[in-house]
């Protein structure tokens, strides 16, 4: 590459606020004139034609350092917050150097500075193109640029493809994201894993399930803003009512975030229970709650109808825990008879639309059935579970540990590079 034709970003200070300047003026206009702009917008800022969804690739600036210029949402207790984290982590651990740029904090006048080689811009696709241009372009030319996408079905939508025309190549945590995305991408899709990371003191930890004839705790974690009936807290009730009903000695913990917006969620969890003793929880977490109760639990179950990932089960994986899981979508790349409890599916039709996802998404319908045996097959064999469990952490730790993951990021990195470098 000419070193000389490579483009020059404007200082950081006159970017932020020309950035600025053209979120107050796309605020101004008329519905109809605002997508014209955004058509301009593109064009011009970001070198991708709106008719072909193609780009034109700036040539890579080579005085930027072989590191990750990584945006997330580095705040936030959720999955997408510590997989964001974790990258982070992994990516540092490698050797690379990494800037962290929050993404809730754009609005407020636009992206630090981006002196690495690679920006990973660790936004689902349906903000991805809003934060791209929240940074705008000043950060993203000149840069190879990643994006990082979890996806929870078979199909991704169509109304996101105009979303890879910033991007270079697409990151994803799991081989089922990875097939749903590379049908409608154009781009290289790849598997690039964070690491599960937990802080939990090792103290905390009980890493075999309790002797027969003490009390035994599950556990399952839902998130009401992810889609209740796509986490299915109630199908965990209903087979574990179906397996201990009647049963004081065996409880299960259903951890509900932002209940408040999930009208007649907590309601229809208490009719489930049936006379099982199913404790709801409800209280606001932050990172450090969430990993305590994970630790504090004896097992784990989650009656998903579809993850991209399935993170709060590779944790309790990690923890040594049994898990009781379906075994459909991201927690296939880890989860089998020998590290856990699958469970038996059958596909289902969504017949309402549920957003993100719309009328006709097909996913996973859990054997509840099947599910109660598995809990009840827990408590009775407690060391099969034991031996599970602690085969499931070594699972964990030699796919998803720390210096495995940021070997993925750094071999992913510089293949990106050397490829780039390669086109004109």
């Amino acid at each position: 590459m000419n070193r000389s034709s490579r483009a020059r970003p404007a200082p950081p200070l006159f970017s932020r606020a020309r950035a600025s300047v053209r979120r107050v003026a796309r605020g101004l206009l008329p519905e109809p004139l605002r997508r014209r702009y955004h058509g301009y917008a593109l064009q011009r800022d970001f070198g991708i034609d709106r008719k072909s969804g193609v780009r034109t690739r700036f040539p890579l600036d080579r005085s930027l350092s072989r590191g990750v210029n990584l945006v997330g949402w580095f705040g936030s207790p959720t999955g997408i917050g510590q997989s964001a984290r974790a990258l982070a982590r992994a990516a540092e651990s490698a050797g690379l150097p990494v800037s962290r740029i929050e993404a809730g904090h754009l609005d407020a006048g636009g992206a630090a500075p981006a002196p690495h080689a690679v920006n990973l811009f660790h936004v689902n696709a349906d903000g991805a193109a809003s934060i791209v241009q929240l940074c705008g372009p000043s950060v993203h030319r000149g840069h190879s640029n990643v994006g990082y996408w979890y996806w929870e079905t078979e199909d991704f939508p169509r109304r996101w493809r105009d979303r890879f025309a910033y991007f270079d190549e697409i990151w994803v945590a799991s081989e089922f994201c990875r097939a749903s995305i590379a049908r409608e991408s154009a781009i290289p899709v790849v598997v690039v894993a964070p690491p599960v990371i937990l802080e939990i003191p090792p103290h905390a930890v009980f890493a075999s399930p309790p002797e027969a004839g003490e009390s035994f705790r599950f556990l399952t974690v839902c998130d009401a803003d992810s889609v209740p009936e796509r986490k299915n807290p109630l199908g965990a009730v209903r087979a574990f009512s179906r397996a201990f009903s009647g049963d004081g000695s065996v409880s299960l913990t259903v951890r509900v975030a932002n209940a408040g917006n999930a009208s007649g969620l907590l309601l229809e969890l208490q009719a489930a229970a049936r006379g099982a003793r199913v404790d709801i929880d409800t209280r606001p977490l932050d990172r450090g709650g969430i990993e305590r109760l994970l630790a504090g639990c004896d097992a784990y179950v989650s009656l998903h109808r579809s993850e991209g990932f399935g993170l709060p089960i590779a944790e309790a994986m990690a923890l040594g825990k049994p898990v009781v899981a379906t075994a459909y979508s991201g927690p296939r790349d880890f989860l089998d008879e020998t590290t856990g409890y699958p469970i038996r599916w059958k596909p289902v039709v969504q017949k309402a639309a549920l957003p993100p996802y719309p009328a006709g998404t097909r996913w996973a319908e859990p054997d509840e059935e099947h599910a109660a045996d598995s809990l009840s097959r827990i408590v009775a064999d407690r060391a099969e579970a034991s031996r599970r469990g602690e085969a499931g952490r070594k699972r964990i730790e030699s796919i998803y540990g720390l210096a495995a993951a940021g070997r993925r990021v750094a071999d992913r990195v510089d293949g990106l590079l050397a490829r780039l470098a390669r086109k004109p």
